[in-house]
């Protein structure tokens, strides 16, 4: 039973991934959203594909998303400038840092969260676009909000219920 739930979560994970980034690649190929396309569609694919290890190593795929935000920008892509991004981008950046909460320990996941910001807001900087709307969204909406959803998640399904205490450590206490 634990391989087909194994199964099914790297199936469900594939499938997400997949989703994305036919998404965005449809998005960025037939939609007129600013920068170099080559780096758009390379960039969107660094952004998305990752997702497939989502669940098994959750900060690298984060350390991708912020590299390929700031490493797109310097190459002349432009995924996150625009009024506003292309969606699934978004999407992409919540799915990775909700899953960054939810599946790694506490420090990784401060360390993904923190580096997840750094590069969404060099990336802003880069673009010449500074504005705090772009700050506060890409920090809140993008990192913070999904990350949080994803701690609470994490706390919610790994710790046992209060009311399960065993009985060996009822009679341990005095």
């Amino acid at each position: 039973m634990d391989r087909v739930r194994a199964a099914d979560r790297r199936l469900v994970d594939g499938l997400v991934a997949l989703a994305l980034v036919t998404t965005l690649q449809l998005q960025l190929v037939l939609g007129e959203h600013p920068g170099s396309l080559p780096v758009n569609v390379v960039g969107g694919l660094l952004l998305t594909v990752p997702l497939v290890w989502r669940r098994s190593s959750p900060l690298a795929v984060a350390l991708v998303f912020a590299a390929s935000a700031v490493t797109q920008q310097i190459l002349g892509g432009d995924l996150f400038a625009g009024p506003p991004p292309p969606f699934a981008s978004l999407v992409a950046g919540a799915a990775t840092f909700y899953s960054l909460g939810a599946h790694a320990e506490d420090r990784p996941a401060a360390v993904g969260a923190v580096i997840g910001v750094a590069g969404l807001w060099t990336s802003i900087f880069l673009s010449g676009e500074v504005d705090t709307q772009s700050f506060v969204f890409s920090a809140g909406l993008v990192v913070t909000a999904p990350w949080l959803a994803g701690r609470v998640t994490r706390a919610t399904t790994s710790a046992p219920p209060p009311w399960s205490v065993s009985r060996s450590s009822a009679r341990a206490s005095p």
